[in-house]
């Protein structure tokens, strides 16, 4: 075989194994999405107030008069711990507490609930 074409032979193969090394892996190319049956359950309203809660979308008092927030920092708290770690880092849930009262503290925890798949303090 001459030298050009063992050459030739030898780039043709880097190219495609470095091509095949990006395309590798295993994370899906969608994230699983919930079946028919699980969207049906889903209360649109407390999910949709605990998303915009959770993504700022929603402009909040500096205080909101006769709130408990005293519960309200617990259990969102609690609710802090078994988020996952890269969220956990990005958001500081008990620093809302003054600032929600209760059905929105409900209608975040469902939201976390469903969205991180975790299971988060019942009201108290």
């Amino acid at each position: 075989m001459p030298p050009t074409l063992r050459l030739a032979l030898a780039g043709l193969s880097i190219v495609a194994a470095s091509h095949h090394a990006v395309a590798s892996g295993s994370y899906p190319p969608n994230p699983p999405r919930l079946g028919g049956a699980a969207l049906a359950q889903i209360d649109a309203r407390a999910y949709n107030l605990g998303k915009s809660i959770f993504t700022s979308r929603l402009t909040l008092p500096a205080t909101t008069v006769a709130v408990d927030s005293a519960a309200n920092r617990t259990r969102l708290a609690a609710a802090q711990s078994v988020l996952p770690d890269r969220v956990r880092s990005e958001i500081d849930l008990p620093a809302l507490a003054e600032r929600l009262d209760a059905a929105q503290v409900d209608a975040l925890l469902y939201y976390i609930g469903i969205r991180f798949r975790v299971t988060v303090p019942a009201s108290a």
